[in-house]
C-alpha cells in the first residue's frame, strides 16, 4: 500500500490538524519485496522499480521544495525486534506541512505509485518536528 495515497482515515486527519505553514520532516523506512509485481503481471527487480518511482516523483518533490536531508542503507536493529529490518531509510524535508499535502493530490505523484505499489513490501512515515538548533 502506497504511504502517500493510502494512508489511515485518522492518521490522515491527523495531517490535516497540523498548522499549514509548519515546517516538516518525514523520516521513511521501507523495504521492498524480492521483486517488484506490477497490477499486469510485470516482474522485474524491486530495485529498478524502486529507481523508477524515486525519479518519477523527484520533479514534483522538487516543487514541492523538498529537500532528502539523509539517506541510508539499513544495517541492523539495536534496540528492538531483530526481525524489524529496512532496506532504506531516509529524512525528506518539506518547507511546510501544506508543502507536503499538496503531493496527495499531485497526479504525477500519485501516478508514480504504480511503481512503489509494484515494489514496496513494507514502510514506515513517521511525521517529525525538528528541534531548533540541533542536528542537520
Amino acid at each position: 500500500m502506497a504511504y502517500h495515497t493510502h494512508s489511515g482515515l485518522n492518521q490522515y486527519k491527523a495531517l490535516q490538524q497540523l498548522p499549514a505553514d509548519q515546517p516538516l520532516d518525514l523520516l521513511v523506512q521501507l523495504r521492498l519485496r524480492p521483486e517488484a509485481r506490477y497490477p499486469d503481471g510485470e516482474i522485474q527487480s524491486a530495485n529498478e522499480a524502486y529507481e523508477r518511482y524515486s525519479r518519477e516523483v523527484y520533479g514534483v518533490l522538487y516543487r514541492a521544495g523538498a529537500q532528502t536531508l539523509w539517506r541510508a542503507h539499513f544495517m541492523l536493529t539495536l534496540i528492538g525486534p531483530e526481525q524489524d529490518r529496512w532496506d532504506e531509510c531516509f529524512i525528506q524535508r518539506f518547507p511546510t506541512v501544506e508543502a507536503y499535502r499538496s503531493l496527495l493530490g499531485d497526479t504525477e505523484y500519485t501516478a508514480a505509485s504504480l511503481h512503489w505499489d509494484a515494489c514496496v513490501e513494507d514502510c514506515r512515515v513517521r511525521c517529525l518536528s525538528a528541534v531548533p538548533g540541533v542536528g542537520i
